[in-house]
């Protein structure tokens, strides 16, 4: 889901344009890095806390996957461990800074209170997914800054 954000958004382009032109710079710091990396920690903490998950490595060569195609594999979800986080971060910030009409950041209370229970509601039109070999001059050269600024291949498509 977050790793849409960049095609849905980018439906509504002047909006999205100015997004990320905002968002970029805070995009490059390190401090992003660390607040992406902290996500993903506790992301497995949590995940190594309650669940089991077993080792899949032996089963998968059981079933004809060779060693190449099981690092293919794991480089693929490498690439969303490490991608989807900063989606994430990037849609929070154009949901809760960009949209809202005040200043977002600063000290934080608790963030709990103000969470939705279920902010999934159905959205009419249901926006259309601009793919990057789709965009124009001015989205390719944004998709070609979000590629280079989050250091990711590819600009994520769920489709």
């Amino acid at each position: 889901w977050v790793g849409v954000i960049t095609q849905a958004v980018a439906h509504y382009r002047p909006f999205f344009v100015e997004a990320w032109r905002r968002f970029a710079p805070s995009a490059k710091t390190h401090f992003f890095e660390r607040a992406i990396d902290d996500i993903r920690i506790r992301s497995w903490e949590l995940i190594a806390q309650s669940f089991v998950i077993e080792g899949q490595t032996g089963r998968l060569q059981e079933m004809g996957y060779s060693v190449r195609e099981i690092y293919q594999i794991r480089a693929v979800l490498d690439i969303f461990d490490y991608g989807n986080p900063k989606y994430l971060i990037f849609a929070t910030a154009i949901k809760e800074g960009l949209l809202s009409g005040r200043t977002y950041g600063g000290v934080a209370g608790d963030a709990r209170c103000s969470f939705p229970r279920a902010p999934i509601c159905q959205i009419e039109p249901i926006p259309a997914m601009i793919e990057e070999h789709h965009a124009g001059e001015t989205l390719s050269q944004v998709y070609a800054d979000i590629k280079q600024t989050l250091q990711l291949p590819f600009i994520n498509s769920d489709y």
